[in-house]
């Protein structure tokens, strides 16, 4: 059972404000002993990364793994992507005001 929020009495929505200043993100599958699961309040900067990566993760999914791009859309050349991928990247490390890591890079460029 997921428990809600007591100021609207509905289910926690991600991006959701606790009044610590951590953001919800999501419930995890755990019970807590009074039966409802465990949930995820990130601090603000691991929130923007997080929300950052997994927009990247989403505009990444736009090609299929077989290499069919989905219906009614372009397929980007790799140089395209590669390019929207160091905007993403541009964006991110100047929203955060903080440079992205390596690791971080790597992933917007490859998507591994």
């Amino acid at each position: 059972m997921k428990r809600t929020n007591p100021h609207t009495d509905k289910l926690f929505l991600r991006g959701e404000r606790r009044s610590d200043g951590y953001f919800f993100w999501g419930y995890t599958n755990k019970l807590r002993k009074d039966g409802t699961f465990v949930e995820i309040w990130l601090h603000p900067e691991r929130y923007s990364s997080m929300k950052d990566k997994a927009l990247a993760a989403r505009m990444s999914g736009y090609v299929r793994k077989s290499g069919r791009a989905p219906r009614n859309s372009k397929r980007l050349s790799a140089e395209e992507l590669a390019e929207a991928m160091r905007l993403v990247s541009f964006q991110m490390e100047m929203n955060s005001g903080l440079p992205l890591s390596a690791e971080d890079k790597s992933f917007l460029l490859t998507g591994m």
